[in-house]
């Protein structure tokens, strides 16, 4: 059992929650060094000074650097049934963004009461079978049907997995984005330093970035909850689909869980709002829940950030500096649960029997936007209108 505490929540529920270790699991009992951790974390929130002030003061320090250099770019037993093979790839490289720049995702939303119906729509758009495909339809179903856990081990593996891809190539495709106007304003800045502590006024940034601009900087600061420049460059990065994967089924048993089926929680978010599910044999002095998510899309955006931004996720991020490879970033996952190096060595072997790092190689089907085209920088900061800052 498992729990580890922290302020995350997000994606259609305005609530306080704390990321379980375990969600997959029903934890009935804090330990000492949860509740600990949990203190933490809220003392954290509670003191945090405002990151959009500050951001805005490192910025403009940059701007006003001798620097003109740019910045370099970032570069279970359930687990040993069979699954049908992905498409192949000869080489684990790192998710590539290649035509998922768009600003504005063509989506389309799937809802579908039963596992035939899933079944039927996945096939429709080819993606019950994908092996030999490149590229990923955006397509995103909203939720799993509840009787998928009825279904065969090795179907339902297949279904979970095929359904997730989507969804989660469309998650990542936003952060890509994201990352990548980051990038764009700053090298207009010329930026190579921001932790300086000298303090500037908001007018010298004005004279390089327009006020949207300089919004979605700060937007971002409090979202990843940075002010550091550099921090924040790392910070804003995708997490492999792989291990999207991987978690995802270990966390909510390949989308049957209750948490998965009833409220789109495929990796176990808690909160202690109004809002949530019961776990079963919760103690009756606790109030944690499992969150809710209105979608699937909504609970992996949750997961992204997560790993994202808060400080137990720390290794995590910096092993990523170095290598996309799903197994080894695993091993920045010590603080997800409580079974630390157990839990890791099933996330591994998850990704290692169903040789799901070959998902890494695909990539959404949409065109790349025209060289010059307006970015609607509020339309992306509006998609964010739930998350917790």
């Amino acid at each position: 059992m498992q729990d580890t505490a922290t302020d995350e929540f997000m994606g259609g529920v305005p609530l306080e929650s704390v990321q379980s270790l375990d969600p997959g699991s029903a934890p009935s009992e804090f330990s000492v060094e949860q509740t600990l951790v949990a203190f933490l974390a809220d003392l954290d929130r509670k003191v945090r000074l405002s990151f959009s002030a500050v951001l805005v003061l490192a910025l403009v320090i940059a701007v006003n650097s001798l620097a003109v250099s740019h910045l370099k770019r970032d570069e279970s037993v359930v687990a040993r049934q069979s699954v049908p093979s992905p498409p192949q790839a000869a080489v684990i490289i790192p998710p590539k963004p290649s035509k998922s720049f768009q600003q504005t995702l063509p989506l389309q939303t799937i809802q579908v009461s039963s596992y035939i119906e899933l079944k039927e729509q996945l096939k429709k758009f080819k993606l019950w079978d994908v092996s030999g495909q490149t590229e990923i339809p955006p397509i995103v179903f909203a939720a799993f049907p509840e009787n998928i856990g009825l279904v065969g081990i090795e179907e339902k593996k297949k279904a979970f997995l095929h359904t997730l891809l989507p969804v989660a190539m469309v998650a990542q495709s936003e952060v890509y984005e994201e990352k990548r106007l980051l990038q764009t304003l700053l090298e207009r800045l010329d930026l190579v330093n921001a932790d300086l502590d000298v303090r500037g006024t908001r007018d010298l940034l004005q004279e390089r970035l327009n006020n949207d601009e300089i919004h979605f900087l700060t937007h971002l600061s409090d979202k990843y909850r940075t002010t550091d420049v550099i921090e924040l460059i790392h910070r804003v990065n995708v997490v492999p689909v792989s291990l999207i994967m991987a978690q995802g089924a270990l966390e909510s048993s390949w989308g049957s869980s209750r948490f998965a089926s009833r409220g789109n929680n495929l990796f176990g978010i808690w909160t202690w709002g109004e809002r949530g599910m019961v776990p079963a044999g919760r103690d009756q002095d606790k109030r944690h829940k499992l969150a809710i998510y209105d979608s699937i899309l909504h609970s992996v955006r949750e997961y992204i950030l997560m790993l994202n931004r808060l400080p137990a996720y720390g290794a995590f991020r910096k092993i990523r500096a170095n290598s996309m490879d799903s197994m080894e970033l695993a091993e920045g996952l010590l603080y997800y649960s409580t079974r630390r190096a157990e839990y890791v060595g099933e996330v591994r072997e998850i990704i290692r029997y169903n040789r799901l790092r070959e998902y890494d190689t695909l990539v959404l089907a949409q065109d790349v936007p025209p060289d010059g085209e307006k970015i609607d920088l509020t339309g992306i900061i509006a998609r964010d209108k739930n998350v917790t800052l």
